[in-house]
């Protein structure tokens, strides 16, 4: 199924592996498909040998030359060579995508692919053109012109080996500029592995409920589906935050394996600083702590020794804009128990009335003013007595 102008868009902003596609230029999104515009390097290729011959995938049986430039550059008739899109996109797990060329450029004679126009699911990167001149005449080609346009069709299910995964060889995985074709050893990005992996399920790396129910609901079930992945990635995941990231990366490194980017098991979370003394005898403060007999009062103490160790004012001083300068300190903390020591420090400003809320008021329904209009019509009830209830 290939997806209409309306289906592009709600890719661009699902936020479960979103499509992505940057920048995107004005008016680019056509009536089903995306233009994508012709970038500012040109590659050309010739044999080593003066009688040689260009081996595919073989980068020692021919040699490049690189052209860049923001004026337009000329290919001959019957000339051939490789440019790149000025856009990167990123192609879901459930999308496939085709390069297909704009009728203006195919009408003067120019291919923008030699049958290598399929886009697989997990590509990420630039889109690298076979260019070639077909016509009897030379043909400039400007720089930022729209060059291609891009299709995108439907999966039936997920793919569950993307471009990208370990093991699969994806040697243009990443590219940035026109690429000529290589072995999968010669892609920097595919010769060296994320994880230096196993591949079992997620099941197994030992995580909570919570964190496996987020990657299972963001359809990773296996550890080389994480292979390509950075941290980043995974915060983008719905419902993937940085305690489900952190949880993860430590069950990973407990295996020795690493996200993409990543060496070594993160750093230890910054630790909470000796907190003073909240003055239990203040009575607001105690009527607080010791409300109920809370379980909590020894983490109620702490939160409120916390926030008056970062805004340096007493318990009873604290207003609603310190809440926003306690939020500014939480890098490097456990975001668990930060977010834990804020949210009492919320319910601490409203118990002292600090933060307070309007009462909230109920408004008459339908029926009782639709009867209430019935008796003023007919008289039955007096005007003034009837009008607080409507509201006039």
């Amino acid at each position: 199924m290939i997806l209409s102008d309306r289906s592009i868009r709600a890719m661009l902003l699902r936020e479960r592996q979103p499509l992505r596609i940057k920048p995107l230029g004005p008016g680019a999104i056509q009536p089903a498909s995306v233009d994508v515009r012709l970038g500012s390097c040109f590659v050309t290729m010739a044999p080593r040998q003066p009688l040689g011959a260009i081996v595919p995938g073989d980068s020692a049986s021919f040699v490049t030359q690189t052209v860049v430039t923001d004026e337009p550059f000329v290919l001959p008739p019957g000339g051939f060579c490789l440019a790149s899109t000025i856009e990167t996109v990123e192609i879901p797990d459930d999308l496939v995508a085709r390069v297909e060329g704009k009728s203006t450029i195919a009408r003067a004679g120019i291919a923008v692919h030699v049958t290598a126009g399929y886009i697989d699911p997990g590509f990420r990167g630039t889109i690298t053109l076979e260019l070639v001149n077909q016509s009897a005449h030379t043909v400039s080609l400007r720089p930022g012109m729209p060059i291609a346009q891009l299709s995108f069709h439907s999966l039936t299910t997920p793919a569950e080996r993307p471009y990208g995964t370990t093991g699969l060889g994806s040697r243009y995985q990443g590219q940035t500029d026109p690429t000529p074709g290589r072995e999968p050893a010669d892609n920097p990005a595919a010769s060296v592995l994320p994880f230096g992996m196993a591949d079992f399920s997620v099941d197994d790396l030992g995580l909570s409920g919570r964190t496996l129910h987020c990657l299972k609901r963001n359809s990773i079930h296996r550890t080389r589906q994480l292979a390509p992945m950075t941290a980043d990635d995974l915060l983008h995941l719905r419902n993937f935050g940085p305690t489900a990231l952190r949880e993860l990366q430590d069950r990973l490194a407990d295996q020795g394996m690493f996200l993409m980017g990543e060496s070594n098991r993160p750093p230890e979370w910054v630790p909470m600083p000796a907190v003073p003394d909240p003055h239990v005898d203040d009575p607001a403060i105690a009527s607080w702590i010791n409300d109920r007999n809370p379980p909590d009062r020894s983490e109620r103490l702490a939160a409120l020794g916390f926030a008056m160790h970062v805004t340096g004012k007493s318990a009873g001083d604290l207003t609603v804009r310190d809440v926003e300068t306690i939020k500014s300190t939480q890098a490097g903390h456990d975001p668990v128990r930060f977010h834990r020591y804020l949210a009492l420090t919320r319910l601490f400003l409203r118990h002292i009335g600090v933060i307070t809320y309007p009462p909230r008021t109920r408004a008459p329904s339908r029926q009782s003013a639709m009867s209430n209009s019935y008796w003023i019509r007919y008289g039955a009830i007096p005007t003034e007595v009837a009008t607080p209830n409507i509201g006039l």
